[in-house]
């Protein structure tokens, strides 16, 4: 449930897909809530807000 809320419901969804490369969506999606979370902690999806990348 934990990762339906804050990575799979339509809602959060929409937000990821602004935020993440496309290129990266497919991983980003597939893994499972373990990698998910340590792949977000390293920044490993190059998840960028605008002009600044985090």
């Amino acid at each position: 449930m934990v990762i339906f809320s804050l990575r799979d419901c339509p809602t959060a969804s929409k937000i990821w897909n602004l935020l993440i490369p496309t290129d990266r969506l497919i991983r980003f999606y597939s893994s499972n809530i373990q990698e998910w979370i340590v792949s977000n902690l390293h920044n490993q999806y190059d998840i960028c807000f605008g002009e600044a990348k985090l």
